[in-house]
């Protein structure tokens, strides 16, 4: 499994900072939920993926993220059964306090190690 460091600061002030300190590192915006100008400040942002509440997000979430221009995350997400449910809905990045969990009930997916 491939391993990349993206940075996801939970208020775009911090994200405007990382930007200053560090304008190479990819950035995603962390938003609860899919509503007001989340692409818009994504894009001013200069985001590479939006990270969005998984409660709320569901295939034309992750479709409008898609979109948008971004790769999508789901966060927090440890439950094995809702974390295929958002990979066959087209998730690009499950965010997890369970790694090994999902790692194992994942392992018969293609590219899950």
């Amino acid at each position: 499994m491939a391993r990349h460091l993206l940075r996801s600061p939970a208020l775009p002030p911090m994200v405007q900072s990382l930007t200053a300190r560090a304008p190479t590192w990819p950035r995603g915006l962390l938003t609860a939920r899919l509503d007001g100008p989340w692409a818009r400040t994504a894009a001013e942002l200069g985001c590479v993926s939006v990270h969005v509440g998984e409660p709320g997000l569901d295939r034309a979430g992750i479709a409008n993220i898609h979109d948008a221009g971004f790769l999508a995350a789901a966060y927090t997400v440890n439950d094995v059964a809702r974390a295929r449910a958002l990979l066959a809905a087209g998730i690009d990045a499950l965010i997890t306090d369970a790694p090994a969990d999902l790692r194992d009930g994942l392992a018969d997916l293609p590219g899950i190690a």
